[in-house]
């Protein structure tokens, strides 16, 4: 094995195929409520039982199946919507759990210890987002939206870089 890529040709990651099942159970749930004309909240919550199969075909403590994705993970989001004036917006606080990872080259589990010493952590963002149709053109609507407001310094998988605030705008036209 010889790649122009990477100068290691002694090591190589790959997957491999396990026999047999593994029990995962979960649960996602959302809701909106309308509390008037103008403004409502809306939720969103996911759980899985497990997300470390330690005892699944082929695994051990040492390097288990893993799903990759949080045990835990939710949103809450206050929103308001007012058709009259063209104007809506939205305040959202976004969760979710720390897990370990076990996938190529990305393994939170160090190779002789069966606790994880590296793994996903906590993600918790807000987001916000304000859009108004506006007046002198009633077909035109202009759109900010900014996410991870609190600038929160946190990767969303290992390996990958950590995505700082973003804002962005957009002006929509309707035919």
């Amino acid at each position: 094995f010889d790649s122009p890529l990477y100068d290691k040709n002694y090591l190589v990651f790959t997957y491999q195929n396990a026999q047999g099942q593994v029990d995962v159970r979960g649960i996602d749930f959302a809701a909106d409520y309308l509390i008037d004309d103008l403004f409502s909240v809306a939720m969103t919550y996911s759980n899985l039982n497990r997300n470390v199969f330690s005892k699944a075909p082929g695994a051990t403590a040492l390097n288990p199946l893993t799903a990759n994705a949080a045990k835990h993970r939710g949103s809450l989001t206050f929103r308001y919507d007012d058709q009259t004036r063209g104007m809506s917006a939205e305040l959202r606080g976004r969760y979710a759990d720390a897990f370990p990872v076990n996938s190529g080259v990305y393994n939170s589990y160090n190779i002789g210890t069966p606790v994880p010493y590296e793994s996903v952590p906590v993600n918790a963002f807000v987001d916000a987002g304000f859009s108004w149709r506006l007046p002198f053109a009633s077909n035109v609507r202009w759109s900010l939206n900014a996410q991870n407001i609190l600038d929160s310094d946190v990767p969303t998988f290992i390996g990958v870089p950590t995505v700082g605030r973003m804002v962005t705008t957009r002006v929509q036209y309707t035919f």
